[in-house]
């Protein structure tokens, strides 16, 4: 183990590098700047790490990859990663790669990630009450299967280009109780729905130039979800529902599919 209580950390490649044989460690209360290449480096050719603690940290500017970045090896499990900020990252402030699983991520904000603000391929991950601040690209970005994303916000998502609140891609998946507020310049819509599960108690709103609140590649693609008790707001169109190359009303969209018997559009 490599534990790391109490540091500030500045202008290294990798501020922190734990290895397989690194599981168990701890860093707490730490603070990384300038970082070359990632803020925390995770995992080698020998497998994941498990059974980490990250809590309390600030990382700061990033200039290459990820804040903190569960890449390498396989079998990863039971990390946890809380209480913390992450600021000027060049792509994401969380990255976990799918040799890992059973991660909890929560209390983290992150401002101003050049790509996704939290991004899973991994199994039953848990994100809860999270926020992302002014992420270029897609605020939460849900690969892996079984992962929950519950109680988190997006502010100004999809900033730079056509992007959403949550893409969401992996199977068996429970988002709920989450406020996605799309930016002024993303073109794109609230959530992006090509996986399968539960999307329920959300909050879509779309002060800008965003169209749909919803996207699904297909017909097939709907009827793997459950949606309902949501809230929408501030389409710029009449249509701001989109499976395939269709386009539905809100009342549509509930006639069609049965979705959104309970849910509210403003």
């Amino acid at each position: 183990m490599i534990n790391y209580l109490n540091q500030t950390i500045e202008n290294e490649r990798n501020a922190i590098r734990w290895n397989y044989e690194d599981s168990g460690s701890t860093a707490k209360n730490i603070t990384l700047i300038n970082s070359s290449n990632n803020g925390i480096y995770c995992g080698d050719a020998n497998g994941g790490i498990s059974n980490c603690l990250i809590d309390g940290f600030e990382i700061r500017s990033v200039l290459n990859n990820d804040a903190i970045a569960l890449h390498d090896g396989t079998g990863g499990r039971d990390n946890t990663i809380k209480n913390g900020v992450a600021v000027g990252i060049a792509e994401n402030a969380v990255d976990i790669q799918a040799g890992y699983s059973n991660t909890l991520v929560e209390y983290v904000d992150a401002f101003s990630c050049g790509r996704a603000s939290f991004t899973t391929k991994g199994l039953n991950d848990r994100f809860k009450r999270l926020k992302a601040y002014n992420c270029g690209d897609v605020a939460f970005m849900l690969k892996g299967d079984g992962t929950v994303l519950s109680y988190s916000w997006a502010f100004n998502c999809g900033r730079d280009r056509n992007a959403s609140g949550v893409m969401a891609i992996g199977n068996n998946l429970q988002i709920f109780a989450n406020h996605f507020i799309l930016g002024m310049n993303s073109t794109r819509c609230g959530a992006i729905l090509n996986g399968s599960g539960e999307f329920t108690n959300n909050e879509i709103s779309m002060p800008g130039l965003s169209e749909n609140y919803l996207e699904f590649e297909s017909e097939e693609k709907v009827m793997q979800w459950n949606i309902d008790n949501n809230y929408y707001s501030g389409s710029s169109v009449a249509e701001p529902f989109k499976v395939g190359s269709e386009k539905y009303t809100f009342q549509q969209w509930q006639d069609r599919y049965g979705h959104d018997v309970n849910s509210v559009l403003n």
